[in-house]
Order: C-alpha cells, then sequence, then structure tokens
C-alpha cells in the first residue's frame, strides 16, 4: 500500500523565485506543496518576479488574485502560489501578517515547514510556523561572505537551531559551518542547484553590443569584479575589439567606471528577459568570485547552453563538470589576474573550444542528473523522509 503524500509549507523570498519554478514543479510530483512568497516594498522586484504596487493592508493572496503574474500560469500552478504582503516594516503590519500566516498553518494541516531562507525580517516570522511537526531551512552561503557582526551572527544562529535540520548546497564548509553556529552534524543535509531551465522561457531578440565576454549579477566586493577588469585590461582580447559586459547593480570598481571603450557596463537592475539574451549573445561568462559556495549566475548560464569561465573558489570548478568528468568551462586561481587574463585569451582565441563546452552542456542537459531539478527534488524529498 502506496503511503499518503506528504503536505509541505515552502516558505520564500522573490530572490530565489526563478529557481523556485523549476523546483516546486519537480516537487509536485512527489508532495503536495504549498507555496508562500514574502514581498516587502523591498523585495517588489527580482530577476524573475516582479509586483508594480501593494496592497495597504498585510494580505496573504494566491498568485491568481495578483494582476500581471498570470503570465507564469503556463510554467506553475498559480493557486499553489501565495504572496504574503507585508506593505511596511511598522509593528503593527507585522503583528497582523503574522496572524494571517498563523491561520494559513492551522489550517493547513501540513507536515513538513520548509524555508529558503532567512533573515532578520524571516526571522521574526518564524515561530509562526511552530506548529508544523517538522522543519528544514536551507542555507546558501554556510560561511558569511563578510563577517556578520554580533546580532547578524545571533540572528543566524538561534535560526538555524530553530530550523531543526538545514539543507546545504557544498560539502566543503561544514565542519567550518557547525563550530561557528554550535551545530549538530546529524542535522545536516545535502542538496545542489540544477540548471535554471525557466530562463529559457524568455524570447531571443538582436544582439547590439557585437562581440564579447559576459559579468552579470549583483556586484559586491567578494565577486572578484576589479580582479576581472584588471585582467581583461591586460588581455590580448580587449585589443581585438571584443568587449567586457558588467551587467548588475552596485559599486563599480574604479578601473570598470573608466570611459575605456571595451567594457560596457549596465550598473542597473537587469530583467530576466534582458539576462538570458546577454548570456545568449556571449562568447562566454566569467564568474571570478573570490569566495563561493555554489552560483545561481552559473546555473542561469548552464540552462542556455553557455560556457563560463570561473574561479577556483568553493564548489564552482565541481559545479561546470559533468558527472562523467566532462568540462562546461574552464578554471582561474581565485585572485589572480595574470592566470584569469590568460584563460579569457585562451577561449576567445579558439571558438572550436567553445563551441565543444556548449556542446557538453547541451548533452548534459538532456541525460546528466546533475543539472536536473527532477533529481533534485527526489533528492530532497527522499531527505523529507528522514526527518
Amino acid at each position: 500500500m502506496s503511503l499518503p503524500r506528504k503536505k509541505i509549507l515552502y516558505f520564500t523570498v522573490p530572490s530565489f523565485f526563478d529557481l523556485e519554478i523549476s523546483l516546486i514543479r519537480e516537487l509536485s510530483s512527489f508532495a503536495d506543496v504549498e507555496v508562500i512568497l514574502l514581498v516587502t516594498p523591498k523585495s517588489m522586484h527580482s530577476s524573475a518576479f516582479s509586483m508594480e504596487s501593494l496592497s495597504q493592508k498585510p494580505s496573504l493572496k494566491s498568485f491568481s488574485e495578483i494582476d500581471g503574474l498570470d503570465k507564469y500560469s503556463e510554467v506553475i500552478d498559480l493557486s499553489q502560489w501565495s504572496a504574503a504582503i507585508l506593505p511596511s516594516y511598522s509593528l503593527p503590519n507585522l503583528l497582523k501578517l503574522r496572524r494571517l500566516l498563523k491561520k494559513r498553518v492551522s489550517k493547513g494541516n501540513y507536515d513538513i515547514f520548509h524555508c529558503a531562507t532567512v533573515g532578520n525580517l524571516q526571522r521574526s516570522l518564524l515561530g509562526c510556523f511552530k506548529k508544523i511537526p517538522k522543519r528544514i531551512m536551507n542555507v546558501h552561503d554556510p560561511i558569511p561572505h563578510r563577517p556578520s557582526g554580533f546580532f547578524r551572527h545571533h540572528i543566524l544562529r538561534s535560526s538555524f537551531h530553530w530550523g531543526g535540520n538545514l539543507l546545504l548546497f557544498n560539502t566543503c564548509q561544514t565542519s567550518e559551518f557547525t563550530k561557528l553556529y554550535g551545530l549538530n552534524k546529524q542535522t545536516i543535509h545535502f542538496s545542489r542547484l540544477a540548471a535554471y531551465d525557466f530562463i529559457n522561457h524568455f524570447p531571443t531578440t538582436p544582439n547590439p553590443y557585437g562581440k564579447y565576454i559576459l559579468f552579470f549579477g549583483r556586484i559586491e566586493p567578494y565577486k572578484g569584479v576589479e580582479i576581472l577588469t584588471e585582467a581583461f585590461l591586460n588581455s590580448q582580447t580587449a585589443k581585438k575589439g571584443i568587449k567586457l559586459i558588467i551587467a548588475g547593480k552596485g559599486n563599480l570598481p574604479k578601473n570598470a567606471s573608466s570611459d575605456n571603450p571595451a567594457i560596457i557596463t549596465l550598473n542597473r537592475y537587469i530583467g530576466n528577459d534582458e539576462l538570458a539574451n546577454l548570456i545568449r549573445h556571449s562568447m562566454f561568462v566569467v564568474i571570478p568570485y573570490l569566495t563561493a559556495t555554489q552560483s545561481g549566475v552559473l546555473m542561469s548560464v548552464l540552462a542556455l547552453g553557455k560556457p563560463s569561465l570561473v574561479s577556483d573558489a568553493g564548489d564552482l570548478p565541481n559545479a561546470i563538470t559533468a558527472s562523467d568528468g566532462t568540462p562546461f568551462g574552464l578554471v582561474a586561481k581565485a585572485g589572480d589576474p595574470s592566470e584569469l587574463a590568460s584563460q579569457i585569451d585562451r577561449l576567445c582565441a579558439d571558438p572550436a573550444l567553445c563551441e565543444t563546452l556548449s556542446n557538453n552542456i547541451r548533452k548534459a542537459l538532456d541525460v546528466d542528473s546533475k543539472l536536473s531539478w527532477k533529481a533534485v527534488a527526489a533528492q530532497i524529498y527522499t531527505i523529507y523522509n528522514l526527518l
């Protein structure tokens, strides 16, 4: 006799919407999943999710009730998704939203609460879900890219202990993570990201930039953009008319904000429709991070079949290798502009190598479970049964 399907309440935020679309789609073949997406004035727009305005009062609304989200009806079940809307960060609004979430929990009869991320606001809401028998929480950056400070460290520590079970996306930081937050290794589980296939949903548009290599994503110090621009400007590639595009919000390094015509900066929010075409038309994408766990950026690149040049930080080298060892890109030493320049020149001078790497990715998308959300969902459902 088959066991009854588990009922999952999945709590997430707009910045993860592009990956959750694929995960929830596949996870729903194993369990009954309801998703709550927490939307605030600061999170109304992300790469895939966008709301033009928020209701004046805290509310919990089905996606089918929200203007503009019907465009996703072909790729997700709108009735499965709800938005928890917090129009301001006032205490009365927070208390009202807590009441709405508690009411949902009391009626839902959920077996498992799965929290996709944690921050100060999310931590203040976690108590709403305490009646759900089993809990698990994603940890995308086990070791912070920059020092957390006492208050932030306390928030994370208390959240991780409240979560009970934690889902990491690489194995290389487990010992340091458990020691940092005083955790039991028996509560740690592992999963991975898969190719963000949702990005293929956006149509192809003409290329206005000519030949270029691409960096995209929020610009922060740990992402190595300054190293990249130094490497590119010292490379042979920059002298051949090939450009470097840096696309994303953040503080540009000085060597990227000059009037050098070899570098194009799109220092603003980049929607998924524009991003899809920036990746499609690029020669390859550079991910020069100084520190890393895994990368959603890389998962978008793989979904579109483009090769990448990554640093050897964290799990990035493993992520650009198929299960059988076939490469999807090249690796350079993190923080080394000379080696990065050499690898940029190697890829730009060898179109056949780029095409081989692209073919490797396309073949793996068809047959390699490493890039498959179906395999990830099966793995997570196995973890659910261990809780």
